[in-house]
């Protein structure tokens, strides 16, 4: 007899359809449930009239390999299969991970030393060390002078002569010099800093202000979340302004500002080979499928509850067998708690302001579609492609229906957005939708002694502003 709890799912890209890569590293994915992952046949029963009036055949003549897995929301848990569902690829800020033990070379009193790669810290960065030997150099701090690629300044570090393979440097911000920062009628000013040297990008979101009293506005409004709209030297233009948003010269302040990586819905295909395995049977059994495309994704925000999720896939073939694939290895699953609907909902906000009051929100949900279709062959009893439609983003708000607010939008058909934000230990996914509008919805009167709610269907539809549907945006930290 199998159990459940012994089954498990894992997950290695593919850099050819179809084809598992050598020596696969398997990731393994956090699911709930049980996954339906299979390879379906299809099947067709012989048309030959016979006298005895009996059926002369059931032939095979193709299968579909997919399925879907259910899941709960957490913190890093899901970036490849979120970066797949997109069709595109996470744009990190500047970053270093000590994987070969090479990237990270050394620590001294003022400098971790780094290699030559892709992004490079700037002065005003604020970075995040960890998975050091020595305690002292995992810490948040201020990049202290222009550095390019071979070295991030800082004050007070431990020598440490060779880093781990642990170690990881991150940007996850930005901060002032005493007095730098000022907001003002349009945004953020700055004497000193430079804006362009910190890797930002129109249409992101970023958190204004720390935890500590020196590093944040003395004005309360303006330690918000905002949006950028416009990136020069000395000026970032910001939207999504509170309504208390005014000029703070900064005076006495070293402000910090939270920033993240950002996932933009593009064209960008990429499969997967998924290994399901059943490790209670003996010899163990081993599900392969192949050329597993994400078509679907879906999140669900209930009301008290845990943010689930439910990602679908469409693949080209399939083996089951007892042998598993030569030279395969294993990486664990992260280990971040799973974000609940209640405490760890930072803002739900339709058209920039957080829906509360009259309307408050019973439930949301997203779903991305990719519109996957096998691509059939003679000669092939598997798909020999997996084809991709357009990205279509929907999703639904049922609120308490308390005011028109929303019903009349459903009915002139009216632009508006929808962001929500979901925090757990400090870190942030942010889910941003800039422009939709509303596909259908009315108010619902369920009977006496209940409440009137309305539940609005909406379509998510091309920024012409920012270029996307959707965004998403992961916060390794923020204050």
């Amino acid at each position: 007899m199998s159990d459940t709890n012994r089954v498990k799912v894992a997950i290695v890209e593919e850099s050819t359809l179809g084809v598992t890569p050598a020596t696969p590293a398997f990731e393994e994915v956090r699911i709930t449930g049980a996954p339906d992952l299979a390879f379906t046949p299809q099947t067709v029963t012989s048309e030959e009239l016979r006298a005895d009036r009996q059926i002369s055949d059931l032939a095979l003549v193709g299968a579909q390999a997919g399925g879907s897995i259910p899941i709960e929301i957490s913190y890093g848990s899901f970036d490849k299969l979120l970066q797949a569902g997109l069709f595109s690829t996470w744009v990190e800020k500047a970053n270093r991970k000590n994987e070969s033990a090479t990237e990270i070379s050394a620590v001294s009193s003022t400098a971790y030393t780094v290699t030559d790669l892709a992004i490079d810290f700037a002065e005003g960065m604020l970075v995040r060390a960890s998975g050091f030997t020595e305690a002292g150099n995992n810490r948040l701090f201020r990049a202290e002078s222009g550095t390019g690629a071979t070295s991030v300044v800082m004050t007070s570090g431990v020598v440490e002569a060779s880093p781990p393979t642990t170690a990881v440097l991150k940007q996850v911000g930005f901060e002032g010099e005493t007095a730098d920062l000022e907001t003002t009628v349009d945004g953020l000013a700055s004497t000193l800093l430079d804006f362009t040297t910190l890797g930002l990008s129109v249409g992101e979101w970023i958190k204004i202000g720390g935890a500590a009293t020196i590093n944040q506005f003395a004005t309360a409004d303006v330690n918000a979340w905002v949006r950028v709209e416009g990136i020069a030297a000395n000026l970032l233009t910001l939207s999504n302004k509170p309504t208390g948003w005014a000029a703070d010269a900064g005076t006495g302040k070293e402000i910090m500002v939270f920033v993240g990586d950002y996932l933009r819905n593009g064209v960008l295909k990429r499969t997967f080979t998924v290994e399901e395995t059943f490790q209670d049977h003996s010899p163990v059994t081993y599900q392969y499928l192949r050329g597993m495309g994400v078509g679907n994704i879906a999140l669900t925000i209930p009301s008290q509850s845990i943010v689930t999720g439910n990602i679908t896939f469409m693949g080209t073939s399939a083996e089951m067998t007892e042998t598993r694939e030569s030279g395969a290895t294993d990486v664990a699953a992260s280990t971040t708690g799973v974000m609940n609907s209640s405490s760890n909902v930072g803002r739900i906000a339709e058209n920039g302001t957080p829906i509360s009051g009259k309307n408050y929100v019973l439930e949301a949900s997203i779903q991305i579609n990719n519109n996957l279709r096998y691509q059939n062959a003679v000669g092939s009893i598997g798909a020999v492609g997996i084809g991709a439609g357009e990205c279509n983003v929907s999703g639904s708000l049922n609120t308490y229906f308390d005011d028109k607010t929303i019903a009349e939008k459903v009915i002139s058909n009216s632009e508006t957005s929808f962001d929500m934000r979901v925090a757990k230990d400090s870190q942030i996914m942010l889910f941003d939708l800039p422009r939709m509008k509303y596909s259908g919805g009315a108010p619902t009167v369920p009977g006496k002694n209940q409440d009137v709610t309305l539940n609005a269907e909406f379509q998510a539809i091309l920024s012409p502003t920012y270029g996307f549907t959707i965004q998403i945006q992961r916060f390794s930290e923020v204050q």
